[in-house]
């Protein structure tokens, strides 16, 4: 029998009217005003939601409602409402820690979904009839007493009046492979095969004042660099539509890179700006056109990187195909890329408490040089970092990641007094600091792992992918414990999904691909992982780069690698045993390593106790 009685509202009509007052607000700021598209998916949403229409509130109906495109539209083919999504979080996220900080009802989107929440800033005025702490929620969802039933939805999330959030962005894998270590390398290489077209007949491109607004104190400016893409408009439809293809892609290797936050506007009443992106794209013929990129640092004016790439197809079936604009976002994104190396070079050594995101950078050179000195002094860095920005989740999360790597390869020597447990402190510090950010899950994950808790490294892991399912250093890492628990198969595929998301993380994850290698008894497979191990300036790879070169007859080689293990990490080589217990290693797969070092002649057995 079906239920013939009346449908109830999700909302009663104050809330209703308190939201939608706070709608009003947010799009009468410039920002809103200046960006249509994300005012309307804005709208869109809230709207749907108030009216009882969340189940609506997917990718293929926001492209279809808010940006025009049919019903051919594919949402796993075309990343723009998850980019538009992304731009519009961070857009709200900045307005409720700015101009909005006062508001009583904050919108929120949460990553990986669409419908938003509310949620309530103070305390419920004592003399109104509702006086609980509770966030809005439908009225059904309310139990005859007035409390929650314990039913509502995921989108009205309860929770008591939050601190205000910061999108904070690095991006990071498994802290016991080695992270990126080749990424500066490619990136030059990359940059070398662009068109290197003189640039004196380029159109004049977009020029912007007032890049710097009055400062904000330093609990709401955003830890890590700000860039803001612009795309110089044309009055060509044609253009115009490959220009924001262009833009799109660019803007989304900046997200799932996770390591800057994308600034909506430029200009006054803005957040600050760092670093612009400027794009321009004429038409060459009538079937194809030329893209000029400029990356300008805002704060001196200088010019830091300039291409220009040709032969850009109009035809948008053409465009699917191209790669140029996923690679100059990648380029300019990744660790080591673009805007770390400047970021790097404008910084002070002293500055970990002033520029934070300076201690982010350290870390990553840590993992590209593993020394006693190095960890310490990015410890060091992390800690003053995080006693002037309590809330920097993810100076937090790459502190319990140090710690954990410490933990395995005994890097800050035998009197190292840190341990596994002030590697969860920090990890539950970054995840209640950012529990919305994909990073401090990451870490969570990676301790939880390493302390034998199975089911608490699937939890967190998937909570970070959940969050965030374009962040390939999330699956990476699945699939490293997969190999590493000898779910060979499994493994394998997370880890090539991966890839296919950011090929940079071949190298990175190469030991694991070592692994699965070995098990399965490919050769050809073992030579090329163990090869690409060998830049790696982790124990593990080092391992994998021994046997690679022991199997080809590479002596000088394998004596070579073996010297710079035992240097490097004497406490992790004199004990190997204990080192792949540590690692949270499968047995079969420890004893079979073992094996094939003492055939190529390292050093196995246990030192005695």
């Amino acid at each position: 029998m079906s239920d013939s009685s009346p449908q109830r509202p999700p909302f009663t009509e104050i809330e209703q009217q308190q939201i939608e007052s706070s709608l009003r607000d947010i799009l009468a700021q410039d920002d809103f005003k200046a960006s249509g598209r994300l005012s309307a998916f804005l709208k869109f949403i809230v709207t749907e939601t108030l009216e009882g229409r969340a189940e609506r509130l997917k990718a293929f109906s926001i492209a279809v409602t808010v940006y025009g495109r049919d019903d051919t539209f594919d949402p796993q083919a075309n990343s723009i409402v998850r980019v538009e999504a992304t731009r519009l979080r961070r857009m709200l996220e900045r307005y409720f820690r700015e101009n909005g900080r006062d508001a009583p009802i904050e919108i929120r989107i949460p990553k990986g979904r669409y419908v938003p929440e509310f949620i309530r800033r103070e305390p419920p005025d004592l003399t109104s009839p509702r006086t609980g702490l509770d966030d809005f929620r439908p009225t059904e969802n309310r139990a005859a007493d007035g409390r929650p039933s314990g039913n509502d939805p995921a989108s009205l999330r309860r929770s008591l009046p939050p601190v205000p959030r910061r999108s904070i962005g690095l991006w990071s894998s498994l802290a016991a492979a080695a992270i990126l270590l080749t990424g500066l390398a490619v990136f030059f290489v990359w940059q070398q095969q662009l068109d290197r077209t003189p640039e004196a007949n380029a159109p004049s491109l977009p020029r912007f004042t007032d890049n710097d607004p009055p400062e904000f104190t330093d609990s709401f400016r955003p830890v890590e660099p700000t860039i803001a893409v612009a795309l110089r408009e044309t009055s060509d439809p044609e253009v115009t539509r490959l220009g924001q293809r262009i833009k799109d892609a660019i803007e989304h290797e900046f997200e799932r890179a996770d390591d800057i936050s994308i600034i909506e506007r430029i200009g006054n009443g803005a957040t600050r700006v760092d670093y612009r992106v400027d794009l321009a794209v004429e038409a060459s013929s009538s079937s194809v056109a030329t893209l000029r990129v400029r990356v300008t640092h805002v704060a001196s004016g200088e010019l830091i990187w300039s291409r220009n790439l040709r032969d850009f197809a109009l035809d948008p079936i053409s465009f699917d195909g191209e790669r140029r604009p996923s690679d100059i976002g990648l380029a300019i994104s990744r660790p080591y890329g673009l805007i770390f190396s400047d970021y790097r070079n404008r910084t002070r050594p002293d500055s970990g408490a002033r520029r934070p995101f300076y201690c982010v950078i350290k870390a990553f050179e840590y993992f590209q040089d593993r020394t006693q000195t190095n960890f310490r002094d990015t410890l060091s860095c992390l800690d003053i970092a995080l006693v002037t920005r309590p809330d920097f989740a993810t100076g937090a999360a790459l502190r319990a990641m140090l710690i954990a790597d410490d933990y395995v390869t005994k890097v800050n020597g035998p009197d190292s007094t840190y341990t596994l447990a002030d590697a969860m402190v920090s990890a539950r510090r970054a995840v209640a600091s950012d529990s919305q950010h994909t990073r401090p899950h990451v870490a969570m994950a990676l301790v939880q792992f390493l302390m034998g808790n199975q089911q608490g490294f699937e939890e967190s892991i998937q909570k970070a992918i959940d969050l965030n399912p374009i962040a390939a250093y999330a699956l990476a890492q699945r699939g490293a414990v997969h190999i590493l628990l000898g779910q060979i198969s499994e493994g394998l595929s997370l880890l090539n999904a991966a890839i296919a998301q950011n090929e940079l993380l071949r190298d990175d994850y190469s030991f694991y691909f070592f692994i699965a290698a070995l098990m399965n008894d490919d050769r050809n497979e073992m030579q090329t992982w163990g090869r690409a191990s060998a830049a790696s300036r982790h124990p593990y790879a080092l391992l994998a780069s021994i046997l690679a070169a022991h199997r080809r007859g590479d002596i000088a080689a394998k004596q070579e690698l073996k010297n710079t293990l035992e240097r490097s990490f004497p406490l992790f080589a004199g004990d190997l045993r204990s080192g792949f217990e540590r690692m949270g290693m499968q047995s079969a797969i420890a004893e079979r390593l073992l094996s094939e070092l003492a055939e190529a002649g390292v050093d196995t057995d246990a030192p005695d106790k």
